[in-house]
């Protein structure tokens, strides 16, 4: 890597630590950054230009990390499960949990409380969506929403969004404080907890999408438990 890309990424590292972990507001504060980079903020005006850019660079680079564990890859990887009914109860079982992986890594802690914060900004009531932040979610939408036509092939676009917002964004911030030891609020293990989360999203998923005749934790008396991804 060059010296100007160590650079860089020493940069947005600054960033991605300062807005998720010091400012609740996640303010782009850019002398904090410079300070933590150790650089000017002249240096970092070099790089990135305007305040606007360097946001756009941070979450450039949290998009970056997450891209391998995306909806839309996911789905292209994996969409010939759906061809029969087994496959597609599977199809649903790897997608919670591939989704979990970046989510479940203490290392990503501040990627996964950025998208988090980034989220919720984005849909806040009277703010305006910042469009490269909108532009990500909507191809996780629109991923999941390709996703809940071929399974049941009655879902809206209406319908699939609630879905995403209700079952499975809560899995990006179900690991936040739960990673970190200092920060439980239970005593419940790591395993178990991670166990249920899932869990719960994949049963919820399975009953919306009509796959399932109840909703909970119960299982009805023909199902058969997806074998777990290798």
């Amino acid at each position: 890597m060059s010296k100007s890309g160590a650079t860089r990424k020493r940069i947005i590292a600054a960033a991605v630590q300062q807005i998720a972990g010091e400012d609740i507001y996640h303010r782009l504060r850019l002398e904090r950054i410079a300070e933590k980079a150790g650089v000017s903020e002249a240096t970092i005006h070099y790089h990135f230009g305007r305040k606007d850019n360097f946001s756009q660079a941070v979450w450039q680079s949290i998009v970056d990390e997450r891209e391998p564990y995306t909806l839309a890859n996911f789905y292209l990887r994996n969409r010939a499960l759906l061809a029969t009914p087994s496959g597609k109860h599977e199809f649903i079982h790897r997608m919670i949990e591939c989704y979990c992986i970046f989510f479940q890594s203490p290392k990503s802690e501040y990627l996964r409380r950025l998208i988090r914060l980034f989220f919720i900004e984005n849909i806040g009531i009277g703010k305006i969506p910042r469009k490269h932040v909108n532009q990500y979610f909507q191809s996780e939408l629109d991923a999941f929403n390709q996703i809940c036509q071929a399974i049941s092939g009655r879902m809206t676009p209406l319908e699939s969004s609630l879905l995403f917002l209700f079952i499975m964004h809560p899995l990006s911030i179900a690991y936040t404080h739960h990673v970190n030891p200092s920060k439980r609020i239970s005593e419940i293990s790591m395993e178990h907890y991670c166990m249920a989360v899932k869990q719960y999203a994949e049963n919820e998923l399975l009953y919306h999408l009509g796959m399932r005749t109840t909703c909970g934790t119960d299982q009805p008396d023909d199902f058969e438990p997806p074998r777990k991804a290798g």
